[in-house]
């Protein structure tokens, strides 16, 4: 026969007892403020999320989810998903994520899924889903959460929309400028003709004032060409359709003569003084393969732009070397150099920079660009270079390359 414990044996078992009892409690507190916890961080967040349990039932869903699909938790907890409020729940998409993705995953995520809903009508949905463990680690648990983009998808659709109608109206615009600037020079070409006999006395003696009116007017037109060929130019840049003929032409005679006149009384005006020093330009015939009304963009961005940036009183250079199978020119002028961190983006499309008052200049940004792009089809190349004062671009042309 077993001896029978002590009293003080016994009072240690007992003492044993309570102290696994008070651990069982504090375990199963500790649980409590644990689900506690995470309840309250479900029940915060925004998004629907909804814990499904190994079959897919509900075991719960926060508040968001009620108050979205407008279901009461009675309605909810202990149902198939696909039971939730009269069955809207029932979408194949979404049996097809439960029942066959997630088995062979742990999770999917940003699942797009559209479905009518009785009570609150067509939704866009994004889901996510991840496999869960339960407290014995054998139940398993499917937390899913989702996320309402219908607003933001209706917003992108209009969005691209819009998008396609200014798309289509730009193209609008700017084939009506290509050609306006294309049509008008014509007109431009029987005026500038005209006058010029009327300058030379063809059709008979003027006085003097008269003949001065007509010299200035036979400048404005000058200008005029100008202004339509470089908005010709502009728009072919932003339509991305820099395309053109060449023919054999004098680089001096038809491009850069014709671009100087045209910008001689905004450079008089300036006190602009013109050095040819770095490498004149010969006056004998420079023969090239190009195309005039778009070499002519080419010098008139590079001489405006030495006009702008070297600003009131400035040197202005332009240079030329023969080098056998290429020209080399440059167009320098004496104003502040262009700061160091521009110089990577400055024959970029849409890139404007500072002027002496570190202002963005005026204009599309499209100058420098379209510059690169011309040269670029006539088989040649174009650079900035810094100067102690100053800022010089150098570019290159291929003698006769077709």
């Amino acid at each position: 026969m077993a001896d029978k414990p002590s009293y003080e044996e016994l009072e240690q078992r007992i003492a044993e007892l309570q102290a696994a009892e008070a651990a069982c409690k504090q375990a199963v507190e500790t649980a409590l403020d644990a689900r506690r916890y995470a309840e309250t961080l479900v029940e915060t967040v925004r998004e629907p999320l909804v814990v499904l349990d190994d079959r897919l039932r509900v075991i719960s869903a926060n508040r968001s989810f009620f108050t979205t699909f407008r279901v009461l938790p009675e309605e909810t907890v202990h149902k198939l998903i696909y039971e939730v409020g009269n069955n809207q729940w029932d979408i194949p998409r979404l049996r097809e994520l439960l029942e066959e993705i997630i088995p062979r995953n742990t999770k999917f995520e940003a699942f797009e899924v559209e479905h009518d809903f009785k009570n609150i009508g067509h939704k866009t949905m994004v889901l996510n889903a991840r496999r869960l463990k339960g407290a014995n680690h054998e139940t398993e648990m499917i937390l899913l959460a989702i996320e309402d983009v219908t607003e933001r998808r209706q917003a992108e659709k209009k969005l691209r929309k819009s998008g396609a109608r200014i798309q289509a109206l730009n193209e609008e615009v700017l084939t009506m400028l290509m050609v306006v600037s294309h049509d008008i020079r014509n007109p431009l070409i029987s005026i500038e003709a005209t006058l010029k006999l009327l300058a030379r006395g063809i059709y008979g003696h003027m006085d003097e004032s008269v003949k001065n009116t007509v010299i200035d007017l036979y400048g404005r037109i000058n200008r005029l060409f100008g202004v339509a060929e470089d908005c010709l130019g502009k728009t072919s840049a932003v339509a991305g359709d820099v395309d053109f003929e060449r023919k054999m032409l004098d680089l001096r005679e038809d491009i850069i003569d014709p671009v100087l006149a045209e910008l001689s009384q905004e450079m008089e005006q300036q006190d602009i003084v013109i050095d040819n020093r770095l490498g004149a330009i010969p006056a004998n015939q420079i023969p090239i393969n190009a195309n005039r009304v778009w070499l002519k963009i080419v010098f008139r961005n590079l001489f405006s732009n030495a006009i702008k940036y070297g600003g009131k009183g400035c040197t202005i250079a332009f240079g030329f070397e023969d080098h056998g199978s290429y020209y080399k020119l440059n167009v320098y002028n004496s104003g502040e150099p262009i700061p160091e961190q521009c110089r990577d983006r400055l024959f970029t499309r849409f890139f404007r920079i500072g002027g002496k008052d570190q202002r963005v200049s005026d204009g599309m940004g499209l100058g420098l660009y379209l510059t690169k792009e011309i040269i670029g089809k006539h088989g040649g190349d174009i650079w900035y270079e810094a100067k102690d004062w100053g800022s010089n671009f150098v570019l290159t042309l291929p003698h006769d390359q077709p």
